[in-house]
């Protein structure tokens, strides 16, 4: 006995398909439009079925068995069905199958007239039944029974069920009195045909003649209500937005038929304008249902502009299938600036949306800011959780990537004394990797937090005092972007140093809120700055907003509380902590700041214009008194405007002329700090004033064991 059935691996999909097909169109429970039994006994003459029991059966013999003949199901209705062999039938039939199957097995439902006569082939022939005129949607099982008693060799045959889908039953007649074979589920092609090809198997052993079998048919049919077959696109539309220049851009795409019967569909794809192939998008000529092919966009550039084309999917017997596509070419869009951080980003309307601020009043197109901030949360949150994660992928249109990545940790992740610092640096590096798996030339920008405040309970048992916590901060913030640098290459990863700025303002307890953590207006704008300069590479003191006008930035800070002097103030301490790329005259970039005005109280930003009769201002000071115990002074030295003294070489912090400049003041030591006041009597138009201060202290930045240095300072006379 072997009673083996296999199925085609596309019917789950098929049979889910069409059970949800009708699900959608049709309300309430899904139930079946008609069901009918069909039952057809093949034999002899002798012994047939229809009209010795109940049910009214089919009898198929020799004599008849070429069809076509129209099958009736058990209550003797016709079903539109018809039975038919292609070729060369059955050799003959006989009766010697079994009289007594066994009541209860499956071969005995049967009665005896149908399960003791049969019809049969030999020697390799194969007989193709065609079984045509199913309803549309016509779901057919199909149970075979055969029996050929006083045998002792295997008969073994296989039953190949071939409509939309296909199958496989094997059945041995050999002394069978008990078992069928069934072959379930098969869905009528469109045509609503079903083939069934009856041959030997590999398993028979009738050497010589390889007797096969087929003794009853029994067909239970099933019509689902239906619409016509389609084929479908699994999404709706696709829109690809890039700027200009942008390397071409890839997606996935999949199109499947609801009857889960095609191998290929075919595919194509015009322009909506010229009614041409789109030169602007490739996608291969077919594809396989229900798996995904490329669609590619800007494999050959095209100008900036809006552009629209219409994929067809087709396959014979579906109407087409029409998806639109849009591609826009950006020549000036934004920055896409993804944030993560935790109430530090969140606190005075968010650092965010004020870096996009500033960005737009500098000029540039508005970036898209994704902000990913979650209070109390540190890197390793946003790089585990998944809506975090997801963010990278998930938030923004097809086709667009992201600019750069900010991440801002907790406030004290980055400490030895009861932080992580090593984990803190890899979790940067794993988020930006992330980021870039997504968007292989995203960079990121560090937002360095800042040390608590003096009041805060950590002074003196954690750290002596804010000015060691902040060592500890900013030093893993800078190795975390050494590290971004050092996988990535130079140039991917800056330093948003926003507690360096902290620190020159000395700690100040304006720009705490009373827990001594979180920040005050003034400090998130600091932090917005330093951003800025760290992912634009624009210098923020070159940068004046129009206090008079109703810009967005000039909006948000008066909502804050902050005017164009607050603005003035903050702006230079934001660039003199900006990497020494950006600052126009850099120094040691230590706990030294040079300040200087005109005709106005001495400011950080590096450039002034002086005319002839102004007053100008020079304050150099150690905010938190590293270099009060020293001996400074101020060196001036002038050059054409625009051409400044080279570098020298070993001292790349020294920015005057060794053989030009002059000693403008000493004062030992420091202490609170050296001022000087000068009248401008005599200008030279096109002519610079550098000025620069020097510690006689060694400086920890530079290695230089000698002397530190300010950024300079430039007055360009007018």
């Amino acid at each position: 006995m072997n009673d083996d059935v296999r199925m085609s691996q596309g019917m789950p999909r098929l049979l889910l398909r069409l059970v949800v097909g009708v699900a959608l169109c049709c309300s309430g429970a899904v139930t079946a439009q008609s069901a009918s039994r069909v039952l057809i006994d093949l034999g002899v003459e002798a012994f047939p079925t229809a009209g010795s029991v109940a049910s009214a059966w089919n009898d198929i013999d020799p004599t008849n068995m070429a069809g076509p003949l129209a099958l009736i199901d058990r209550m003797g209705q016709p079903t539109g069905v018809s039975w038919s062999i292609d070729g060369t039938g059955f050799v003959a039939g006989n009766s010697a199958g079994t009289s007594a199957p066994v009541p209860g097995s499956p071969l005995g439902q049967f009665p005896a007239t149908a399960t003791q006569d049969v019809l049969y082939g030999s020697n390799g022939t194969t007989v193709l039944i065609t079984l045509a005129g199913f309803a549309p949607a016509s779901l057919v099982n199909l149970t075979f029974g055969a029996s050929r008693l006083n045998v002792s060799d295997m008969r073994t045959t296989d039953y190949v069920v071939k409509g939309f889908n296909g199958g496989q039953g094997t059945l041995d007649p050999s002394n069978n009195t008990t078992d069928t074979t069934s072959v379930p589920t098969i869905l009528a092609d469109a045509t609503g045909t079903i083939t069934v090809a009856v041959r030997a198997a590999p398993s028979n052993t009738n050497l010589g003649t390889f007797y096969y079998y087929l003794g009853l048919l029994q067909l239970d049919i099933t019509v689902w209500p239906t619409t016509p077959p389609v084929l479908g696109f699994d999404q709706g539309s696709l829109a690809v937005s890039v700027s200009a220049g942008q390397s071409p851009f890839v997606t996935p795409l999949t199109v499947s038929d609801s009857l889960g019967a095609l191998s290929t569909i075919q595919l194509s794809a015009v322009d909506d304008a010229t009614g041409l192939a789109p030169t602007w998008l490739a996608l291969p000529p077919a594809a396989t249902p229900g798996q995904p092919f490329a669609v590619s966009f800007g494999d050959n550039p095209v100008p900036e502009g809006n552009y629209s084309a219409t994929v067809v999917a087709s396959a014979p017997g579906y109407p087409d299938e029409l998806l639109g596509v849009s591609y826009e070419v950006d020549d000036a869009a934004g920055k896409n600036l993804l944030f993560y951080g935790n109430s530090y980003s969140i606190s005075n309307q968010g650092v965010p949306s004020l870096v996009g601020f500033i960005a737009e009043e500098a000029g540039h197109p508005s970036p898209t800011v994704v902000a990913q901030l979650v209070g109390g949360q540190t890197l390793n949150y946003h790089l585990t959780n998944p809506s975090q994660a997801a963010a990278i992928s998930g938030s923004l249109s097809l086709g667009q990537t992201w600019d750069s990545v900010v991440m801002q940790g907790f406030s004290t992740e980055a400490t030895d004394a009861i932080g992580d610092p090593l984990g803190f640096r890899d979790d940067a590096l794993a988020i930006l990797t992330a980021v870039r798996a997504h968007s292989p030339d995203a960079g990121a920008a560090m937002y360095q937090t800042w040390a608590r405040g003096p009041g805060s309970p950590y002074y003196p048992n954690t750290w002596a005092d804010p000015l060691e916590m902040h060592g500890e901060v900013r030093t893993n913030y800078r190795l975390a972007v050494d590290d971004m640098n050092a996988a990535f290459g130079p140039g991917t990863a800056f330093l948003g140093a926003a507690g360096d700025a902290v620190a020159l303002l000395s700690f100040d307890s304006s720009l705490y809120t009373p827990d001594w953590s979180h920040p005050t207006a003034p400090t998130t704008v600091l932090a917005a700055m330093t951003l800025y300069q760290a992912l634009y590479r624009e210098r923020i003191c070159d940068l004046e907003p129009d206090f008079g006008g109703s810009g967005n930035l000039v909006s948000r800070l008066s909502s804050l509380g902050l005017g164009q002097s607050d603005w003035a103030t903050l702006a230079g301490i934001a660039e003199r902590v900006a990497d020494g790329e950006l600052r126009h005259h850099p120094g040691s970039g230590e706990d030294l700041l040079l300040q200087t005005g005109v005709d106005s109280t001495a400011l950080a930003c590096p450039v002034k214009g002086a005319a002839l009769g102004s007053q100008l201002s020079i304050e150099l000071t150690s905010p938190n008194d590293l270099f009060s115990g020293a001996t400074s002074m101020l060196l001036v030295d002038a050059f054409l405007t625009g051409s400044p003294p080279g570098l020298v070489p070993g001292y790349p912090e020294v920015q005057f002329n060794p053989a030009t400049f002059l000693i403008a003041v000493t004062q030992n030591p420091l202490g609170a700090g050296l001022t000087l006041d000068v009248p401008l009597t005599t200008s030279l138009a096109g002519v610079s004033v550098l000025v620069q201060g020097v510690s006689l202290s060694p400086s920890v930045e530079t290695g230089n064991g000698k002397f530190t240095t300010s950024d300079g300072h430039e007055f360009q006379l007018q």
